[in-house]
């Protein structure tokens, strides 16, 4: 009998899509610089990085390059940047 794989959440969790989207938001709210639209910058730097984190991540499975296509160690990161 073939042992199964275990694909649980943590695969898909990682701090390193959250800080690309934070960190790009909050310098989008910055760059921005109207004082009177803190919130709507914010959501607008949120939603542009989030579109930008979903197309390195689309990337990274798809490309060969990265070697992800079917390896569930190295998918999880790649989909979690997808995912943002």
């Amino acid at each position: 009998m073939r042992a199964a794989t275990y694909v649980g959440f943590h695969l898909f969790i990682d701090i390193m899509s959250l800080s690309f989207v934070l960190g790009g938001t909050v310098g989008f709210l910055v760059m921005k610089n109207y004082p009177e639209n803190h919130v709507k910058n914010f959501g607008q730097g949120a939603v542009y990085f989030g579109l930008l984190g979903t197309l390195i991540g689309l990337i990274a499975i798809t490309g060969n390059r990265f070697m992800v296509w079917g390896d569930i160690e190295k998918m999880g990161p790649a989909l979690a940047m997808a995912n943002d």
